[in-house]
């Protein structure tokens, strides 16, 4: 795969927001997008090319309730599939075939060709296909980052960047698959940490101070000794 990150520097501002599913993180997204930032998501590529692989209208793999609805014909992943995935992303994928797969809901299309095919073909492949279409003096916000490469990587390739982890505590057993798990609050300074244990505005106005103040410990002292 060609390094789509080659003189790829941003000089926009970019937000990155992680959490659970369910933590709130497109409620903060929403903020910065009324603010004029514009939204970027690591699966968008992904989206797309599974929408067309599929011969599916493009909301089956954008909606959440449509990602989450049960096929009584399962999709089908098998070499045949592979091939033909290949000639939509121009990128040969075929050797990454490991096994015949039916999914019976979007989701487990996504996540699967997601993580255990692009993602062992190139680490970085969604991070490339998001950063390459980047404006360099446009501001971002991405709330979908999944994997500490991809977070790397936009910390790199945008100098003003600024990130938020959301803690939802009574919100953990959601979904463990890797690509839900890879990211936790650990791997973030106490600063860029929102606890939602509240209301929605509690979680905005939250999210609202530390754009103010730069930074925010809310309700981290029963995590930290």
């Amino acid at each position: 795969m060609k390094d789509h990150l080659q003189n790829k520097i941003n000089s926009g501002q970019m937000w990155a927001i992680s959490g659970r599913k369910g933590s709130g993180k497109w409620e903060l997204a929403k903020i910065l997008i009324d603010q004029g930032s514009v939204r970027i998501s690591m699966a968008d590529f992904l989206k797309k090319s599974i929408a067309k692989l599929y011969e599916i209208d493009e909301i089956w793999t954008t909606d959440q309730s449509k990602k989450e609805e049960i096929w009584t014909t399962p999709l089908v992943w098998n070499k045949e599939i592979a091939k033909k995935y290949s000639d939509i992303i121009e990128e040969n994928i075929v050797d990454y075939h490991q096994t015949d797969k039916k999914f019976t809901t979007i989701r487990d299309a996504l996540q699967f060709i997601g993580s255990d095919v692009l993602k062992s073909y190139d680490n970085l492949f969604h991070v490339k296909k998001t950063c390459q279409n980047l404006s360099p003096n446009e501001n971002y916000v991405c709330d979908d980052i999944r994997f500490p490469e991809e977070r790397d990587v936009l910390k790199q390739y945008n100098p003003d960047y600024h990130e938020t982890f959301i803690i939802k505590p009574d919100n953990w057993a959601i979904s463990n698959h890797i690509s839900k798990i890879s990211i936790d609050w650990t791997q973030f300074d106490h600063n860029d940490i929102i606890v939602n244990d509240s209301s929605l505005e509690q979680l905005k106005n939250k999210f609202e101070t530390k754009l103010k103040k730069g930074n925010i410990y809310y309700g981290m002292e029963n995590y930290y000794d």
